[in-house]
């Protein structure tokens, strides 16, 4: 009976997985664009260290980890010459969420827009925008 009920889960979670990857497709695929594309992160984040709203209020924001591209969200467009994406970061003094958006020209990404969402002192939420 246990292995009846095992096999009905597995089931399950298989068919669940596979109707993601066929409602979302490029999703695998964005994650591994993204992870090759590390100097759309590390500038993004220089530009952020750069601003001092941001290190007052969050810190000095570390280089990303290896989960936090597979922990957040990414999607391409135009070709692979627009994102968007949304990663963890932690600074020195808070953890918060970094949103990008970002087109690439003459193989260089321009900033359309980034954002810093982070909880403050009293768990609200709290937005810098950089550009």
């Amino acid at each position: 009976m246990r292995k009846k009920y095992l096999l009905g889960i597995g089931a399950i979670a298989l068919l669940f997985i596979l109707y993601m990857v066929v409602q979302n497709g490029s999703i695998g695929v964005d994650i591994a664009k993204a992870y090759s594309e590390q100097d759309l992160y590390q500038d993004a984040i220089e530009l952020a260290n750069a601003d001092s709203r941001v290190v007052t209020a969050i810190g000095k924001i570390d280089a990303l980890d290896v989960m936090a591209i597979l922990e957040g969200n990414v999607q391409y467009t135009g070709e692979g010459t627009k994102v968007a994406s949304t990663v963890r970061v932690k600074g020195s003094k808070t953890k918060a969420k970094m949103d990008i958006w970002a087109s690439r020209q003459n193989q260089k990404w321009i900033y359309d827009s980034i954002r810093i969402r982070y909880k403050d002192a009293v768990r609200e939420q709290r937005m810098i925008r950089l550009q």
